[in-house]
């Protein structure tokens, strides 16, 4: 267990060594909210500000404190002692936060907005906390990461799904239907060691059970999200998540000649019993990726999602630059042949709707080991910033 014990609130320390960038929080979706509640009006905007030290004296201390010890633990952060007196004074340090809002969102002049100021405050101060507990935490775990190697006893690995229907009425026969389908799906792993066409669907390919060989196990099993009172343990693959994979699967059928002389596995990654980085923000991407060569093995994490909410500075999409600090980290522990870390977002939100969230170009987030799933050659451009390192 991590034993260090802190008190939030040594500025002069974390400061200048822990927060190595600026937290960022967007607050355009909390003003929107408030407009619709009570006619404000909100303007398109990234202007980046921070609340006027004027009004640091006035906010509502007792509630910040009560919100941020509520988190504290449903986080799990049991080694971290708020004390409520140094929360002013963390806000009054400069340069370690901004605020995406126009500036007049920020100006008080009534108690509506001093507990809303207050508010963005307890979102500026639990990303604070994020990054004080996740320094302290790696820097307790760095002398004991190491590479080991896969095992049938990885919790990664699935032994048996269970699929839970809520039957809405006597005559309701898709009970029958799905019994019959876990029977089908069984049969045919049992007899042809897998589902030979690749998938296996039913009410109106809701629900899917698939079979990529190159993933570790099988079957994959994604549930579309359908009003269906269904319930699948360990949890579905969503639309994104299976399309990546219907997306991989393409390329390595189109590309023998490519991975000639390579080995490339997948597997699922399990939230929180998985392979997880505090680095990130306590990140569990969706996806392992191995590709091994005689001299070289990539491994690369692949995380297909919606980003319409996260902003192209947010730690999940930098880790492709701070696993590279992890993989020099790592090396000496892997004895007979070089390691490439990578990661990659699979982004499910369209191409052109990213464009213009965050304005940048195709190029721009395949910089950033972005990808969007309705490129069409979104896994050709990600293999090939695998293999050119």
């Amino acid at each position: 267990d991590f034993l260090c014990f802190q008190t939030l609130g040594k500025l002069q320390e974390l400061f200048t060594l822990k927060l190595k960038s600026r937290s960022v929080i967007d607050c355009r979706s909390k003003v929107q909210t408030i407009e619709s509640d009570f006619s404000w009006h909100m303007e398109s905007t990234t202007e980046e500000h921070t609340i006027e030290s004027k009004y640091l004296p006035i906010l509502n201390y007792n509630r910040m404190f009560e919100e941020l010890e509520l988190y504290k633990n449903e986080k799990l952060y049991y080694n971290i002692s708020i004390v409520k007196e140094n929360l002013k004074k963390i806000l009054e340090v400069e340069g370690w936060y901004a605020l995406i809002i126009p500036k007049m969102h920020l100006r008080i002049d009534s108690m509506i907005k001093l507990e809303t100021i207050t508010d963005f405050c307890i979102m500026v101060m639990k990303s604070y906390m994020d990054k004080f507990y996740k320094y302290e935490k790696e820097r307790w775990e760095a002398p004991l990461l190491e590479y080991q190697e896969l095992t049938a006893s990885d919790s990664n690995f699935v032994d048996e799904y269970r699929i839970t229907y809520t039957q809405e009425y006597d005559a309701d026969t898709i009970p029958d239907t799905i019994d019959q389908f876990v029977k089908d799906v069984s049969t045919l792993l049992s007899n042809d060691q897998g589902i030979i066409e690749y998938e296996k669907g039913i009410l109106h390919g809701s629900l899917v059970a698939f079979d990529f060989r190159n993933h570790l196990y099988a079957p994959l099993i994604c549930l579309k999200a359908n009003g269906l009172k269904l319930q699948i343990s360990p949890v579905s693959l969503n639309t994104d998540e299976k399309l990546f994979v219907d997306r991989l699967k393409t390329y390595v059928d189109s590309h023998s000649s490519d991975l000639e002389g390579k080995s490339l596995f997948l597997i699922r990654n399990k939230s929180k019993v998985g392979m997880g980085f505090f680095e990130a923000g306590n990140f569990y991407p969706d996806y392992v990726l191995w590709i091994d060569t005689p001299e070289t093995q990539y491994i690369t994490f692949i995380d297909p999602k919606g980003l319409l909410r996260l902003q192209p500075y947010d730690p999940k999409v930098m880790f492709f630059s701070k696993i590279k600090e992890l993989e020099e980290r790592l090396q000496p522990t892997a004895t007979d042949k070089q390691i490439v870390l990578n990661s990659f977002i699979m982004s499910g939100t369209r191409s052109a709707d990213l464009r213009q969230w965050w304005n940048m170009t195709k190029l721009e987030r395949e910089e950033k080991h972005v990808m969007c799933l309705d490129n069409d050659d979104c896994v050709d451009v990600m293999m090939q910033k695998i293999m050119e390192e």
